[in-house]
């Protein structure tokens, strides 16, 4: 919170008033016995007409004098500070409203009603979830700051020098303009510089503390197969670098804003990786950050309720695919089902019934539920038609001065019309239901087929889908005639790291009913296990079951 400023209006300081006052607290002996809430009323000479447009100068501080009582100034420390740039929040947000509601009781107010923006509404399509006053916005920053820390900013760093002991840094992001939020770190940083060449080099550098610099290569590869992937996909970088930035424990864990991304000194920085088969989540989170430079600074969700599948969801996707052309399809299984089983632990213990991904709510259902979904969702229908109809998405919606902008309604619709009538059941059951499945292998015999290395498997599957009821239970989907993909595994290999590298040497799709089936499947080498779903994007209530070893001693030994 600023601690002072002030706004001009061509070089004449603006008057204002303070329509809020509130009493001092019970312990605060020594502040007035009324005072000024932060709330301003700032009134122009000439109203402006719609159209004009008015250059502010706003000069604020932010200072601490003495200690307070509890934690305060974690954002600026004397190695390690991240400032949101000294501006005032401006018009009116509800957000500052009395919330508690004993306070709005004993002040004569009625209970606050939290209500969530229709995606029809006006005010849902015309904001952006940035905030109501947020747009794209040219973005010039001359910083200074002591004579051994780096500033880094968002955009290209035009200039650097020295004078009278501080270092001063100018960045300006004006071609494109960029979408809030925006922010400065300052701190005592070793740099590493890298860069991946798509149609021109595009700059990586990474900052942070020299004493936690053990995961940086996981973070650069992160950024070099996420920009080929996203670049080569979804049409050209527009931005001319892309930063990590390294910042205090005393805030967010991480986060994103155009050009420079930044995980705290608790997350990442130092994990020990002792196991060549632990996820590597550092990658992971690098293609995630570098897919919201397309999926929430070139196209920026509105602020109605679900927009934010499109910056998290897709941003999962498209990590979904990263690691599974770094890792092998055959991999993949054991980071979808990692994420599976905390999906599974966390919707029995929300607070608010869950939803459909189409008005998702909460981090479970817009993040790592969509991603996995779209994953499904490319497996249908093939690689080409969810690029192409990504893609469309993505011009249509990019750099968007104004309204309306992108939400959830409109990603569905693009997906619709890529996706074959025959398969837009899956859309409905994903975007518009809440549904789950309880599938299981329940035996399976292997025999030769008398060809060398080849082999019959005869396996028995249970087939259940449920949908979530709006009394919160489930119902049987008793019709249900799905597509199935049925998967066989082979051993293993080990990668030059000593990573496990699963093959799945046999996958074919089915269309199946409720009940058991009896399956077979011919396949060329020596199999190690079948598997429902071996991409695991069918949310299954125990995927676990999902996947049954060959069980040799059963079997004639070949």
């Amino acid at each position: 919170m600023l601690t002072s400023y002030s706004m001009s209006l061509n070089g004449k300081t603006m008057s204002y008033t303070c329509p809020l006052l509130y009493k001092r607290g019970l312990f605060s002996w020594f502040r007035p016995q009324k005072d000024t809430a932060a709330f301003r009323l700032y009134t122009f000479d000439k109203p402006l007409a719609p159209g004009d447009s008015a250059i502010l100068h706003i000069r604020s501080s932010i200072v601490f004098k003495g200690f307070q009582n509890g934690f305060y100034a974690g954002s600026m420390l004397n190695n390690g500070t991240f400032f949101k740039g000294g501006l005032p929040n401006l018009g009116y947000d509800d957000d500052d409203e009395l919330s508690s509601p004993y306070e709005r009781k004993k002040a004569g107010l009625p209970p606050k009603i939290h209500e969530e923006i229709a995606q029809n509404a006006p005010k849902g399509l015309f904001n952006l979830k940035a905030g109501a006053v947020i747009d794209m916005l040219a973005l010039d920053i001359t910083v200074s700051t002591d004579g051994d820390q780096i500033a880094v900013a968002n955009g290209d760093l035009i200039k650097q020098w020295k004078t009278n002991g501080r270092n001063y840094f100018h960045y300006v992001q004006n071609n494109p303009e960029m979408y809030m939020p925006f922010g400065i770190f300052s701190a005592k940083y070793a740099v590493r510089r890298d860069s991946v060449m798509l149609d021109r080099p595009i700059p990586i550098e990474i900052y942070y503390n020299p004493a936690q610099g053990t995961n940086i290569d996981r973070f650069v590869r992160g950024y070099k197969d996420g920009l080929k992937y996203m670049d080569k996909t979804y049409g050209h970088y527009p931005f001319n670098q892309i930063r990590m930035v390294q910042c205090s424990p005393y805030g967010p864990e991480e986060g994103s804003s155009t050009t420079v991304d930044f995980h705290n000194e608790l997350s990442a920085w130092n994990a020990n990786f002792t196991d060549p088969n632990q996820i590597d989540y550092l990658y992971n989170n690098a293609v995630f950050n570098t897919a919201q430079h397309w999926w929430r600074f070139q196209v920026a969700p509105n602020s109605a309720v679900g927009s934010l599948v499109i910056p998290e969801g897709i941003s999962c996707y498209d990590a979904l695919v990263v690691n599974e052309q770094r890792y092998g399809r055959g991999t993949l299984r054991n980071n979808i089902i990692s994420s599976l089983w905390y999906y599974l632990f966390i919707r029995s213990h929300l607070d608010e019934q869950e939803r459909a991904i189409i008005k998702a709510n909460q981090s479970v259902e817009w993040g790592f539920k969509t991603g996995t979904v779209l994953y499904g969702l490319r497996e249908l229908i093939g690689q080409e038609r969810m690029n192409q109809a990504l893609s469309e998405f993505k011009n249509a919606y990019a750099f968007k001065q104004s309204g309306p902008f992108a939400g959830a309604r409109d990603l569905y619709k693009v997906l619709q019309k890529y996706t074959p009538d025959s398969l837009q059941y899956y859309l409905n059951d994903t975007w518009q239901k809440i549904t789950i499945y309880d599938n299981k292998v329940l035996s399976n015999h292997v025999k030769s087929t008398g060809h060398p290395n080849e082999y019959e498997i005869s396996f028995t599957v249970h087939m259940s889908k449920s949908w979530l009821a709006a009394d919160g239970k489930e119902t049987s989907a008793l019709n249900m005639n799905d597509y199935f993909d049925v998967g066989v595994y082979g051993s293993d290999t080990k990668a030059k790291d000593g990573r496990t590298i699963g093959h799945i040497i046999k996958q074919q799709r089915f269309k199946l009913t409720t009940g058991d089936h009896d399956l077979r499947l011919i396949v060329q080498g020596k199999p190690k296990a079948v598997v429902l779903d071996p991409q695991a994007y069918q949310i299954d209530h125990n995927p676990n079951d999902n996947w049954q070893d060959i069980n040799w001693q059963k079997n004639p030994r070949y």
